[in-house]
């Protein structure tokens, strides 16, 4: 069995470096844990998309779906790559039908 290759839209590190703030402002991480678990998620290997191939078609999922056009962004990259959607967004996962949900 071959491994799994991850794809994402190229504002996912700005995501989850968001992600990671909102934790340490909420005193859930401290700043040397956001900047840790920051360090440790930018390691993933993941092939990120540039956005501008994929924007425009996401702005009229957006509108179709109701979704913010960066969840957009994730729903449009799997569907033009014909692959699952892995998410913990319960709305993002709720919009694509091959999703899979990732629940803490």
């Amino acid at each position: 069995m071959g491994e799994a290759v991850g794809h994402a839209p190229g504002h996912v590190d700005v995501e989850v470096a968001h992600a990671f703030l909102r934790y340490c402002r909420a005193g859930t991480f401290t700043q040397a844990e956001g900047a840790a678990a920051l360090s440790l998620a930018l390691d993933v290997p993941l092939v990120r998309h540039d956005l501008t191939a994929i924007v425009g078609a996401a702005f009229d999922v957006s509108l179709r779906l109701g979704l913010s056009v960066y969840d957009a962004c994730y729903w449009t990259l799997a569907a033009s790559l014909d692959a699952p959607l892995v998410t913990a967004d319960r709305r993002l996962a709720a919009a694509y039908d091959r999703s899979v949900l990732l629940l803490a």
